[in-house]
């Protein structure tokens, strides 16, 4: 799990954590995860970078009740 995250803890190269990554089931399975979850904080984060329009509540209040 270190390896997927980044930090791995023990002293192993580089390239054997790339080997391992690569012909590791679980691992890449994790790998996959994290970069599915990173994707989705990123578009939500983008989401909500911006204000609302100015009217943005009186319009959702009249679409409520119209």
């Amino acid at each position: 799990m270190a390896i997927a995250l980044g930090g791995a803890s023990d002293h192993r190269r580089p390239a054997e954590h790339a080997q391992h990554l690569a012909s590791c089931p679980k691992c890449v399975a994790f790998d996959r995860q994290l970069s599915f979850i990173t994707e989705a904080a990123r578009c939500a984060c983008a989401a909500f970078a911006a204000e609302p329009a100015p009217d943005f509540e009186s319009r959702i209040l009249r679409r409520l009740y119209s």
